[in-house]
């Protein structure tokens, strides 16, 4: 038993150096225009850096540049959830195929024989696989089902072997030019209906050539963005032709006869919003539809006049009810919510000491579920069509509704988003993500801060779902929302996060490990 105990901490202490000495990381990241390391410290590890580094691809300046001058993105937040989806993919499948531990997101990897018995974390947990060694603790860090277990003492004959072998030992493939090349790629990639200007594709370059920079150069390095490539290439032809390259017009959704309780769109020259989204092929869920609520309350019922009082007394303008803090919450979310978000769940990550698969696997977690959140709100939207508040109050004289009174001056606190109101865009893709976050976390009791751009203020939650009651609320406060969309908003989302945790991004198991030492990535038909 000594010696077996003895060989064990042997063979441990031999391969906790060589997998150290064959790891080449990355430093502290380059100063560039999106990724601040040194205002930003959620920001300094590879997966964070290139999460960053989409968000500001993907998230624009804002009007004089509220939403933060290093954004150099347009998507409005419905697309933008969409984008941030496939790219966080991206992200989570280089990780996973160098880290290994949860299956990679559709994809369909075919390994040497060579491959599989390097398995995940090196050369080093082969070779204490090969001599018999059991269960060297690093080999299982990422997911402890997936050991190997030989239960027999290591013969004498085989040290030689071993420390042959340890000499020669290459470097695992490189985790930070995986990612960066599969999201950097990623991106390119998404050009044709990412349309980033001159400028944006110049800082996207130049930020991946300076990340690279920081990379040591070496087979590792180049190993790494070999992968990352192939991945890049795997995640763009499985979203192409998704409905994101189509430009349809109002007409071609056909919308309803102009009447009471039917939308209807601003004046030129404000754009209509989220027009492709409901044609849009979802990441995880079987189509946009999937999950479509019943629709919006009757004109006519008590539920409708209920929440058209409440935001006709709370979401207007000059409301001498809407209290100060309130006013403050309701303007809060007015900010890009995609960034606010990502910022949060990127300190999230940091304050919970998520390691590199972890923050990956979260993060993709969170942003296909707020994708396909979106997809789907936006597919009720201009399905069932309804009317804004500041719409139906000056003209709920002719509604049919005795508990309900016209304004004509009614104005909402903030601008309107210029697509209908039903449910509510807010509030399906904050649900969408926190029933993600949920499902990571295990426990709705996520200590959880936010902050605003608009207000200059941060909103600390002690549970997540605190976060969604705040949005619910908000969406009325501002004048936007009927109590009834957020709360059908909230609904869709969380059907949405269940599912995208429930079908997506699962652990393996027991010896099915995945490692790209040499790939041929192939679709995988969902």
């Amino acid at each position: 038993m000594k010696a077996r105990s003895f060989v064990a901490a042997l063979v441990a202490l031999l391969g906790t150096a060589a997998f150290a000495s064959a790891r080449p990381g990355v430093g502290a990241p380059p100063q560039t225009q999106c990724a601040p390391g040194a205002a930003m410290s959620a920001a300094m590890t590879p997966v964070a850096y290139w999460s960053t580094e989409a968000r500001c691809a993907i998230v624009p300046a804002g009007p004089g540049r509220i939403f933060g001058s290093e954004n150099f993105g347009n998507k409005f937040p419905g697309e933008a959830a969409v984008y941030m989806g496939i790219v966080h993919v991206a992200i989570y499948n280089a990780t996973v195929a160098i880290e290994g531990g949860f299956r990679p997101y559709a994809m369909a990897v075919t390994m040497t024989s060579e491959a599989k018995l390097r398995a995940k974390t090196g050369w080093f947990a082969w070779a204490g696989w090969r001599l018999g060694h059991g269960d060297w603790r690093p080999y299982g860090k990422t997911n402890r089902n997936v050991r190997p277990r030989v239960p027999r003492m290591i013969p004498r004959s085989w040290w030689a072997r071993l420390a042959k072998f340890l000499s020669s030992a290459p470097a695992d493939p490189s985790p930070a030019a995986a990612i960066a090349a599969a999201a950097h790629d990623t991106l390119v990639g998404l050009q044709a209906t990412l349309r980033l200007d001159s400028g944006g594709r110049a800082i996207l370059n130049d930020d991946y050539t300076a990340y690279l920079a920081g990379i040591p150069d070496g087979k590792a390095k180049d190993d790494g963005i070999a992968i990352g490539e192939e991945i890049a290439k795997a995640v763009l032809t499985k979203r192409a032709n998704d409905g994101l390259e189509k430009n349809p017009t109002l007409g071609d959704l056909n919308p309803p006869a102009p009447g009471l309780g039917v939308w209807q769109p601003a004046p030129a020259p404000a754009p209509v919003l989220g027009l492709r989204l409901p044609g849009v092929r979802p990441l995880a869920l079987r189509s946009a539809s999937q999950f479509r609520p019943e629709g919006p309350s009757a004109l006519t019922s008590r539920e409708y006049a209920e929440d058209f009082n409440q935001v006709n007394d709370l979401g207007r303008f000059d409301s001498t009810t809407r209290t100060a803090e309130q006013t403050t919450q309701a303007r809060f979310w007015t900010d890009h919510d995609i960034r606010q978000w990502n910022d949060g769940m990127l300190s999230l990550a940091a304050a919970r000491g998520l390691d590199l698969v972890q923050t990956a696997r979260m993060l993709a977690m969170a942003h296909v579920a707020g994708g396909d959140a979106m997809i789907a709100c936006f597919d009720a939207k201009y399905h069932y069509w309804f009317w804004r508040p500041y719409q139906a109050i000056p003209q709920s004289g002719s509604d049919d509704n005795p508990a309900t009174q016209p304004d004509p001056s009614w104005r909402p606190l903030g601008a309107t988003p210029n697509f209908p109101e039903y449910p509510s865009a807010h509030a399906c893709h904050s649900s969408g993500v926190v029933g993600a976050l949920d499902a990571f976390f295990g426990t709705d009791k996520v200590p959880f801060t936010l902050d605003s751009r608009v207000t200059h203020t941060t909103r600390t939650y002690t549970q997540l779902q605190g976060v969604i009651k705040d949005v619910d609320l908000a969406r009325v406060l501002v004048g936007f929302h009927f109590r009834n969309s957020d709360l059908q908003g909230s609904n869709l989302g969380r059907k949405v996060g269940g599912y995208v945790a429930k079908n997506l991004f699962q652990p393996l198991g027991g010896r099915n490990v995945l490692h790209l030492a040499r790939i041929n990535v192939k679709r995988e038909q969902r």
